[in-house]
């Protein structure tokens, strides 16, 4: 899934990093279920936020708006959704021109 080779001619864009300003904190932390067997984990290392789907290797993930976070790795990002209550539901993978919903199934 984030392991794919990048597209060619693909660079990952620098300037497209924001600051989030944490004005809203929400906690994306925990399991996603892609598919039965194919979960993404999300987790922090230090001032990193990390992605880890089964099988792959962890990436991080980098904001570039409250919700919305991008890979430099491949060309990919991840959306948090929200509940009414500001509450971390799931995610939807945007790669390969898809998007790929994920329940949120476990807090850490």
């Amino acid at each position: 899934m984030f392991i794919r080779k990048r597209r060619k001619g693909f660079q990952a864009d620098s300037g497209r990093v924001a600051s989030t300003g944490r004005k809203k904190k929400f906690l994306s932390f925990g399991d996603y279920e892609l598919a039965p067997d194919f979960i993404i984990t999300i987790l922090k290392r230090g001032n990193k936020l990390i992605s880890q789907a089964t099988g792959q290797p962890e990436v991080e993930l980098f904001p570039e708006s409250e919700t919305r976070f991008f890979l430099k790795a491949v060309d990919g990002q991840v959306d948090f959704l929200l509940d009414a209550a500001g509450k971390v539901t799931g995610l939807v993978v945007h790669q390969g021109g898809l998007g790929l919903p994920a329940k949120r199934i476990r807090l850490p």
